[in-house]
């Protein structure tokens, strides 16, 4: 059977604010079976034996390539407009860099079904021990959650990471940044990346969000995967500890989207 693993990724404000939910609920309803990675950017303080961290600093392009776009504002989503200087996040190849950084150091050490999850996730019920083939039937590469007319929510990807088509999907996704093609590309976050490398590489694909509805821009809850996690997007999930519950326009029978917000 094919090894089973779960990657993530968070600096020490992350950690702080939500990582650590991240890593107990896993814990708490994530088979046995199934182990986690962590790239962190400062030692966290809990432990588990199922729990492998490992420095997102030893990588050892990440700090070269930070410090070179480091001088760039708009590299960092600083753009100017009205004469000021104003944050958009879809530029911000400085912060979204990382995740795919760690994403391919892990592909690159595993072999099996890895799959992604952002650190501000939390896993609310048990999960079967086969959920994660489950995700990638019929010998696809990747399953992930499209949106219509707009980028894919890359909050969770799975990767089958023995299929022919890993190396180059993986090696022009990393390059993207690395080589600084990002550059090209009418946005510089890791999901409009993923999108572009979709489009590069055809590779069999699962869309676990197929039937989203376009007034949802919350796909993650909406599809299988909301069916045991929950992705607090954005500033008010996170205070609230939950998801909005007029994001869920897909019934779910979990007791936790039973208890209303």
């Amino acid at each position: 059977m094919a090894f089973q693993t779960i990657v993530t990724s968070f600096g020490s404000n992350g950690y702080k604010k939500y990582g650590r939910r991240f890593l107990e609920t896993f814990i708490e309803h994530w088979p046995d079976t199934i182990s986690l990675v962590v790239y962190h950017e400062e030692q966290p303080d809990f432990q588990h034996p199922r729990i492998e961290y490992r420095s997102l600093w030893d990588i050892e392009y990440v700090v070269p390539f930070l410090d070179k776009i480091s001088q760039d504002d708009r590299a960092k989503g600083l753009i100017e407009k009205d004469g000021q200087k104003m944050y958009a996040y879809r530029f911000d190849a400085f912060k979204f860099s990382r995740k795919v950084f760690a994403i391919y150091d892990a592909v690159k050490k595993h072999q099996g079904i890895l799959a992604w999850v952002d650190a501000d996730v939390i896993t609310h019920s048990p999960i079967p021990n086969d959920f994660l083939t489950s995700l990638l039937p019929n010998q696809c590469y990747v399953a992930y959650l499209g949106r219509p007319n707009k980028y894919s929510e890359c909050g969770f990807m799975a990767f089958n990471t023995m299929h022919k088509s890993n190396t180059l999907f993986m090696e022009v996704y990393r390059n993207c940044y690395l080589r600084l093609g990002f550059y090209d590309l009418a946005e510089w976050h890791d999901s409009f990346i993923f999108d572009h490398v979709m489009r590069l590489i055809p590779v069999p694909a699962h869309n676990l969000s197929p039937n989203i509805h376009e007034e949802s821009s919350h796909p993650f809850i909406n599809s299988v995967l909301g069916n045991y996690m929950d992705h607090l997007k954005g500033p008010q999930a996170k205070t609230d500890g939950r998801s909005d519950d007029a994001e869920l326009v897909l019934q779910k029978q979990q007791s936790y989207w039973q208890t209303k917000t």
